[in-house]
């Protein structure tokens, strides 16, 4: 029940940000349009060993990915002064904890917090707010395609299902049914299966956004990736 709670709430969550967003925000940045990507000729994922099936839900969810990711960079990082840009990437960290009263003593003295707020006033966070709307749905939408999946349903090459797949022009690793390792940083990885070690960001943004689902195993995270 606990979950069904859990879920029912972030969906319901979810459609509140985006109505507010919609309410008070124009529609042209909401209805971007996310059919012209210029995707890579690998895209195709042609040599993966993936059914048909399988493939068409990965290319849905991969161009979902790419639109919220390129709104990040375009939107949220092209705009930003020089001194903005270089503030967040020397306080990757940087926060603010009002306690109601005064503002924490973590956060720094008033006039590092006034400096934190006058940078965070430069970022367009309404269009990470989009951004994480689009990815959100596109996971969901992607969770219930193959929340009923048996290992046949994701590869018709069986030969390929331990594989590790990679569109390396776009950041994007599938994993299939082995015990991995994953130590480099990546955009976005699928592990469908199997014991996995991470030590890489495992889904932590680094320099832009990142993503990873995980389908099945006993699984340790392990990272010291900033």
């Amino acid at each position: 029940n606990a979950e069904l709670i859990i879920e029912e709430q972030q969906k319901t969550g979810i459609g509140v940000v985006k109505n507010l967003l919609r309410l008070f925000d124009d529609e042209d940045l909401y209805n971007w349009d996310t059919s012209i990507i210029n995707l890579p000729p690998d895209f195709k994922l042609d040599n993966s060993g993936f059914t048909e099936e399988y493939k068409k839900i990965l290319r849905a969810f991969i161009n979902s990915y790419i639109s919220a990711r390129n709104k990040i960079e375009k939107w949220v990082n092209a705009p930003l002064p020089d001194e903005t840009s270089d503030y967040f990437k020397e306080n990757t960290a940087a926060y603010l904890l009002p306690d109601g009263e005064r503002m924490n003593s973590l956060t720094g003295n008033v006039d590092s917090q006034f400096e934190y707020i006058g940078h965070a006033r430069k970022v367009r966070c309404r269009t990470i707010f989009y951004a994480a709307i689009e990815l959100t749905e596109a996971i969901e939408r992607y969770a219930r395609a193959t929340q009923k999946f048996k290992r046949r349903d994701f590869y018709s090459d069986k030969s390929k299902a331990k594989d590790i797949f990679q569109i390396e022009s776009l950041g994007v690793a599938i994993s299939g049914f082995n015990n991995d390792t994953h130590s480099e940083n990546i955009g976005l990885l699928i592990d469908l299966g199997g014991n996995e070690l991470y030590t890489n960001n495992a889904g932590g943004s680094v320099g832009s956004v990142a993503v990873v689902i995980d389908h099945n195993g006993n699984d340790v995270y392990n990272s010291d990736s900033r």
